[in-house]
């Protein structure tokens, strides 16, 4: 975190060794100018003010006071110019062995409510119109966060489970190191004050830059058509965070900023594997009723798992589980799929990464608990694939900006250079962000990789995302 550190002094000539100055360290940049500004015109004497009683008023005790008072102040302010007001949530299945219950909350995180399972019937049957969810927020890094929720039927209130141990200390946003009021007969010190550290990382207000006034393209694409899929809430393994947002951002992309008719863009969310099947026989009908004069893009964000067996890599519909891998998709099925239809060129974006891992950290297969490098799948047809994560690696997500990680630079990419960007020019920017921001936020490495069909190799760098 950056400290900024600024000193004032006032002295007043006419008064003999009478100075008084204040060292302030301020922790939140936000409240740096208006505690600086009203500590200054605090500490001023006034033009009505007798010298004997503006020295009893501004000590060092005092001081301390009114930079409490100052912190809750705009503390309060900034804290309610930052509540989010698009929060949903989903309550799933009860767990009776821990008397559980877990609550999805949209594009945020998953949270567990302590439920006496007495209780538990009534507050499920009550969800939807009798639980008030509030909730509760600090400042912890400089921003405004999520720190805990409250849910509240009747006079129970229920609290999300977690650790994080709020600030009791109003004044601890700012640290005052010792000061000195150079006077004869009243010379006082005081020691710094220190932050409370919370004990887990809360919920961050997302930045919601990518996903706003996203670029319009005047060109037209009425060949192109895209096939995207977002499944972020399974029914048997742990969610995708940001899935949906991913899947649904992305179709606006393709509509706004690569001109792709509204027609032209099939977004499935939640997929089944019937539903994904339904699509690739889409897509195979459209292509034969163009006679392959069609470009295509496909893109999937959700849970890849590997066989264990065999290291073969699957796509994770939304009503499957790892265990049962015949309702599961392989991976070099969707490809032999995409690669045999005509189309003059298909383009492949997949947020997913096939090791057993979680977008978040864990397992969602292998009971050894450790991840899996899948073997790599052979691209044919005029096919380029954009792949999240190499072998054994995870694909996260980038939290603060609600998005998977590799599906945030390629928005970043497509909203900076109004989708005017070759294939090549793509690839290098998504790899090299992702890869480095990954170690940043994540303190694991995460690779994007491209791969494609044979014919492809020699061209697909100098290509453009279908403009014509």
């Amino acid at each position: 975190m950056l400290y900024v550190y600024s000193r004032f002094s006032w002295c007043f000539p006419h008064v003999p060794h009478l100075c008084f100055g204040l060292h302030v360290k301020i922790k939140f940049n936000y409240a740096k100018p208006l505690i600086e500004e009203d500590i200054k015109n605090w500490q001023k004497k006034s033009e009505f003010e007798k010298q004997s009683e503006w020295k009893k008023r501004v000590t060092a005790v005092n001081q301390n006071l009114k930079v409490k008072e100052l912190t809750k102040e705009n503390k309060s302010k900034y804290l309610n110019t930052n509540k989010r007001a698009d929060l949903r949530y989903v309550l799933a299945a009860y767990d009776p062995e821990n008397e559980t219950f877990p609550v999805y909350i949209k594009n945020v995180d998953t949270l567990f409510i302590k439920v006496p399972i007495a209780q538990a019937p009534t507050f499920k049957e009550k969800w939807k119109n009798d639980v008030k969810i509030t909730p509760n927020y600090d400042i912890v890094n400089d921003r405004a966060a999520i720190v805990s929720f409250s849910f509240k039927l009747g006079n129970n209130v229920y609290k999300s489970l977690n650790n994080y141990v709020p600030d009791q200390n109003l004044s601890a946003n700012i640290d005052l190191p010792e000061i000195m009021v150079d006077v004869a007969d009243n010379k006082v010190q005081t020691k710094p004050l220190s932050l409370q550290k919370a004990k887990t990382q809360p919920v961050a207000i997302i930045d919601r830059t990518i996903d706003k006034d996203i670029p319009v393209s005047s060109v037209k694409s009425s060949n192109t058509f895209a096939f995207i899929i977002g499944n972020e809430n399974y029914q048997n393994v742990a969610s995708v965070p940001f899935a949906v947002n991913d899947a649904k951002i992305f179709s606006e992309y393709c509509h706004k900023t690569l001109g792709l008719p509204k027609e032209n863009i099939k977004v499935y969310i939640d997929a089944t594997y019937g539903k994904i099947l339904g699509a690739l026989s889409t897509l195979k009908q459209i292509s034969q009723a163009y006679k392959g004069d069609i470009n295509v893009i496909f893109y999937y964000a959700g849970h890849g798992v590997p066989n264990e067996k065999n290291n073969e890599a699957y796509l994770l519909p939304a009503d499957a589980t790892p265990s049962m891998l015949e309702a599961c998709l392989p991976l070099s099925g969707l490809y032999s799929s995409i690669g045999s239809i005509d189309a003059k060129q298909v383009i492949v974006f997949m947020d997913a990464c096939f090791s057993g891992s979680r977008r978040e950290n864990g397992m969602i297969v292998s009971a050894r608990g450790v991840a899996i490098k899948p073997k790599k799948d052979i691209v044919t047809g005029n096919v380029v694939v954009f792949s999240a994560a190499d072998g054994s690696e995870t694909a996260y997500p980038y939290k603060e900006k609600g998005h998977g990680l590799f599906t945030y630079f390629l928005l970043k990419k497509l909203k900076e250079s109004r989708g005017n960007v070759t294939l090549g020019d793509l690839a290098d920017y998504i790899k090299t962000n992702v890869s480095q921001k990954s170690i940043v936020v994540n303190n694991k490495s995460q690779t994007p990789t491209i791969s494609s069909s044979a014919q492809m190799q020699d061209v697909w760098r100098t290509m453009k995302l279908f403009r014509k």
